[in-house]
C-alpha cells in the first residue's frame, strides 16, 4: 500500500501557506519605498528595525529628515507622497502646509483625496 500523493491542486495550496507565514512587509513602508524616496528611507527603515529588535529607544529621526526633504523636492515627489504629507504636514515645514492645504481643496472639490500616480 502506498500513502497518496498530494494533488498538484493541494501541493500549490500548501507552497501558497508556506509564503503566507513569511514575514510581509509593512504597507506603509511599502507605500514610501513605491515612489521616488526608497533609497533615503531604507537607512530610517533600518534604524528603526534595529531599534525594534534590540528594545532600544529609537533615535531615528534625524535620519528621516533626509526622507521628508525628498519627498518634498520634486512635483512628482510631492504629487506621489501628497497624502502621507497632508497627514503629517508638521514634518515637513512650510512645503508641508502648502500640500495639505492643497489635498484639502482638492478633497473639498471633488470628495475625494488626489491618489499618487499607479507605480
Amino acid at each position: 500500500w502506498e500513502p497518496a500523493r498530494p494533488s498538484e491542486a493541494e501541493a500549490e495550496a500548501e507552497a501558497a501557506a508556506a509564503d503566507n507565514s513569511a514575514p510581509t512587509e509593512c504597507p506603509l513602508c511599502a507605500y514610501i519605498k513605491g515612489g521616488g524616496c526608497k533609497e533615503e528611507f531604507l537607512p530610517f527603515q533600518a534604524c528603526i528595525q534595529k531599534a525594534a529588535e534590540t528594545d532600544e529607544e529609537p533615535n531615528c529621526m534625524g535620519l528621516f529628515d533626509a526622507v521628508a526633504k525628498c519627498m518634498v523636492a520634486t512635483e512628482a515627489n510631492k504629487a506621489y507622497y501628497a497624502g502621507f504629507i497632508s497627514d503629517f504636514p508638521h514634518l515637513f515645514g512650510k512645503e508641508g502646509e502648502r500640500v495639505a492645504k492643497a489635498v484639502a481643496q482638492a478633497k473639498a472639490g471633488s470628495g475625494e483625496a488626489p491618489q499618487p500616480p499607479a507605480t
